[in-house]
């Protein structure tokens, strides 16, 4: 059934004019089909949906107003599907492709992209053994959201990175 919706979204895209609009919510089309392709662990075809998702929404002018928020996004879901596929390399350019736009910019999901992408990075570095780096991963994010964000959630992710790094000590 998606195959058959990515088809009628591919038709409908070639056979019109291509405005920002039309790019934008056509590469967020892309973008949720190779999601749903990366849960069912197809990581070849969801990295090359949302790769091209991904240049699609870079062109688009920043009118749009979705636009940095939706690169941010991309660019730790590109990191994701690599680090799941062991490309760790690639993976951790593009998780600190993600950061970078969260600590250039402000967007609505700031926070959990931003959690998430230092978050995948250290676990990536605990994995190629760099534990060090992975420390100060997590170091680098309290000094970063230390006066951007506050409240519950943010406690909590602060104290589970804070377990992390115990764990990081205590095993390694």
């Amino acid at each position: 059934i998606f195959v058959d919706v990515v088809e009628k979204l591919e038709k409908i895209y070639t056979e019109n004019d291509k405005n920002d609009e039309m790019n934008f919510y056509y590469a967020k089309s892309i973008a949720l089909y190779g999601s749903l392709l990366f849960a069912i662990k197809q990581y070849d075809k969801a990295y090359s949906l949302i790769f091209n998702a991904y240049k699609i929404v870079e062109l688009v002018s920043n009118d749009i107003e979705e636009k940095i928020e939706t690169l941010a996004y991309l660019s730790f879901s590109l990191g994701n599907i690599l680090f799941q596929a062991d490309v760790n390399d690639e993976a951790k350019k593009y998780f600190v492709k993600s950061i970078n736009i969260c600590n250039d910019y402000n967007f609505d999901s700031k926070f959990e992209i931003m959690h998430l992408a230092y978050n995948y990075l250290s676990q990536l570095q605990v994995c190629i053994k760099d534990y060090d780096e992975a420390i100060e991963t997590i170091n680098q994010y309290f000094e970063v959201t230390k006066d951007l964000f506050i409240g519950d959630e943010y406690n909590y992710v602060c104290g589970e990175f804070n377990f992390r790094i115990g764990l990081i000590y205590n095993k390694f």
